[in-house]
């Protein structure tokens, strides 16, 4: 359908990449680490042009912002303005303040998109994210496509729907909600900068179809980026955001988020590009039904996507035994598998080599699997097949292995799967396999530690709270351990069992020296899902994940499948959520979208907003990603991550395809991360990080990553 050419390119805009490829290079940065700390310095002189799809915009507002460090709800003045010429064009001199290490991105309101003299269209709102400052002399193009950019990247540091994001705002130029965060995720804020340009090129306004970031595979999905950026572009060349003969209308009506969200009708092109990243499964085929029969951005979609989640892939031969993910306080992505650790930077670089190459202590027979991370920034996996975990020290590159036997020697030794760390920076590790648990006690395992740069484990005693439990469970086992998570708030430790539908939950009681001295007697939790009670013979079903919000609620993942015969599943069973209180009430299941009866549900992760993600690892046709908003009681998007399982053509990438997702992640950001394991050549494994649908988050520590905020 419509897939056309992309009309006649403006020759201006292509020499604009010819002239500034030092602006873009200096504005992408290498997003590892800490954020700068801000030093006073005066801005560079800045020119660039604004287009409506390809047509001048004339008389247009331009301001350019410092994003604020002082709350996610901060007041920004602009620090400089100009305005478009006859030509789109505009500069800004060098007489405003540029902090070093500040973000910074410019804005373009109202104005002529080419109508008649007078026009002054004020649904016009474009946006392009600079980055940090401080900014190199250069030429900026802003556009759909940049603005599209700004919203996904940045959604989460922006007010919800846009409020109060107008030219109106803009024109008083005293303050107006603006890009935001708080002191302590500078770091979340400057990855989400790094994020936008590197999926859209600054110098010429279009989308990349690769990562421009030295040593990243990412391939960056430029149809629907440009799709979406189509979608806008009719608005833009209107001639008021309403009255006849206007697109506006109808863009606005379709973006507009779900009732259940409390978000009104956006009334500028920015906010329905935030509402759509915010709600990306929301009318995706009104949306696109908006893009013009000779759309302004080449590479259009031929066709409705699944959805308008916007996605970077990243590749490697190691993903396909991928088996664990984690992210660490300065937004590095880890994934863990057989014999191997690949380190990721935020915008993907890296991830090609094997962290442990050439280390004597591990093989490729070991199965590294879930990953954790102290507040001293070491990295802790567990081991499958050698019992214990490792510890990594991301700085000085060295690998220790903390042995232990969490079970006797006799038994089997794949048994080491969850781990997490506590407020006390102490480390805990659970077992994982019921044939093991049947015979002896499995413990919860806590290795202590002390304040130092790389923690010490003195001798231990397996910290085992979990005699007292009785059938269906063997006596004193802990019966397939496979999630736990730390409430650093109340102390609740929240442990699964993968062979059975149920929970436990028990409250620690810290001593000075940072070691569990007292634990509550452990409470069973029973009512999950249709096997409740009853343990199964087959290990698609069980309690899977569990992860704490910020209220110090539980949220527990429970997979479901078919029927299979010769298990004590006789009917098909639906993956289902179950909330728990504080004090272990379990609550009403959340069933539905892409929780299926033909999936299994098996990780869940918690943004800064308290809304809920989780993995649905099925066929090509059913894995999903499900976004679940506890406040709206809804689920938000079924299946992000565009077409399910798609096939590659010709063996060519597709960004962010899903074929069984096993592992999520979110970062400081905002940026969900999906570890799709994949099936060969027709479904290769990918670490997708999908852009704009997570809300940032502070660094409490939280379910082994940095979680919810306070």
């Amino acid at each position: 359908m419509r897939k056309t050419g992309a009309g006649s390119m403006d020759c201006r805009r292509i020499a604009l990449g010819l002239i500034a490829t030092a602006f873009l290079i200096l504005m992408a940065g290498c997003g590892i680490g800490p954020a700068v700390t801000p030093q006073s310095t005066e801005g560079a002189a800045l020119s660039g042009r604004v287009h409506g799809g390809q047509q001048p915009v004339t008389q247009s507002n331009i301001a350019l912002f410092i994003a604020s460090s002082s709350g996610y709800d901060s007041k920004i003045a602009p620090v400089a303005t100009a305005t478009t010429n006859t030509a789109g064009d505009f500069s800004i001199t060098s007489s405003y303040s540029c902090p070093t290490g500040s973000q910074a991105y410019i804005v373009s309101t109202g104005g002529n998109p080419g109508l008649a003299s007078g026009t002054d269209n004020s649904a016009i709102f474009l946006v392009a994210a600079l980055g940090a400052c401080p900014l190199s002399t250069g030429i900026v193009d802003i556009d759909e496509v940049t603005t599209v950019a700004a919203a996904y990247a940045l959604s989460g540091f922006l007010p919800t729907g846009g409020a109060g994001i107008t030219e109106a705002n803009v024109l008083l130029g005293t303050s107006m909600a603006g890009v935001a965060t708080s002191s302590t995720n500078t770091q979340g804020l400057s990855d989400a900068f790094l994020n936008a340009s590197n999926i859209v090129n600054l110098n010429t306004g279009l989308a990349y179809t690769a990562t421009p970031t030295a040593g990243s595979t990412g391939v960056v999905p430029q149809a629907p980026i440009h799709a979406l950026a189509d979608i806008l572009q009719p608005c833009v060349n209107s001639s008021a955001p309403t009255g006849s003969g206007s697109n506006c209308p109808a863009l606005f009506s379709a973006a507009t988020p779900p009732s259940a969200s409390g978000i009104t009708a956006p009334v500028n092109v920015f906010q329905a590009a935030l509402d759509i990243a915010q709600y990306p499964g929301n009318n995706v085929g009104t949306l696109f039904g908006l893009i013009s029969t000779t759309p302004a951005f080449p590479t259009t979609l031929s066709a409705a996507p699944n959805d308008w989640t916007i996605g970077v892939t990243y590749t490697g031969t190691l993903l396909s035994s991928g088996t664990g993910l984690g992210i660490s306080s300065t937004d590095e992505v880890y994934v863990s598998g057989a014999g191997y650790l690949l380190g990721f930077s935020p915008q993907g670089a890296g991830g090609g080599t094997n962290l442990l190459a050439g280390d004597s202590v591990i093989t490729t027979a070991d199965t590294l699997r879930e990953i954790a991370f102290d507040k001293n920034g070491n990295l802790f996996v567990t081991d499958g097949n050698v019992t214990g975990l490792y510890e990594y020290n991301p700085t000085s590159t060295t690998l220790t292995f903390l042995n232990f036997d969490i079970a006797p020697v006799t038994e089997a030794n794949n048994n080491t799967y969850a781990i997490a760390v506590d407020g006390d920076n102490d480390v805990w590790t659970t077992s994982y396999s019921k044939a093991t648990c049947a015979s002896v006690t499995c413990p919860l395992v806590e290795f202590p530690s002390t304040a130092t740069t790389t923690p010490t484990y003195p001798a231990y005693t397996p910290f085992s709270t979990f005699s007292t439990f009785t059938a269906p469970q063997p006596a004193g086992a802990l019966g397939g351990a496979r999630g736990i998570a730390f409430d650093v708030r109340t102390g609740n430790v929240w442990i699964t069992a993968i062979d059975d539908d149920l929970g436990a939950v028990f409250t620690v009681t810290p001593s000075a020296s940072g070691v569990a001295s007292a634990a509550a007697a452990p409470k069973q939790l029973t009512g999950f899902g249709a096997e409740a009670g009853t343990p199964s013979s087959n290990t698609a079903y069980g309690t899977f994940s569990v992860a704490v919000d910020s209220t110090s609620r539980a949220w527990f993942v429970v997979a479901g499948g078919p029927a299979v015969t010769g298990s004590k599943a006789t009917s098909a069973i639906s993956s289902a959520i179950y909330p728990v209180s504080s004090t272990g009430t379990v609550g009403t299941a959340v069933t539905g979208g892409g929780l299926s009866t033909t999936s299994v549900a098996a990780n869940i992760v918690i943004d800064g907003n308290n809304n809920l993600f989780v993995n649905s690892d099925g066929s090509a046709a059913t894995s999903a990603v499900v976004e679940y908003s506890p406040a709206q009681a809804a689920i938000l998007s079924p299946n992000i991550g565009f077409s399910p399982g798609a096939t590659y053509a010709a063996g060519a990438l597709s960004g962010g395809t899903l074929y069984e997702p096993d592992y999520l992640a979110v970062d400081k950001s905002g940026a969900l991360w999906t570890l799709s394991s994949g099936s060969g050549t027709t479904h290769p494994a990918n670490l997708i990080q999908v852009l704009g649908v997570a809300a940032p988050t502070d660094p409490v520590l939280a379910n082994g990553n940095y979680g919810v905020k306070p």
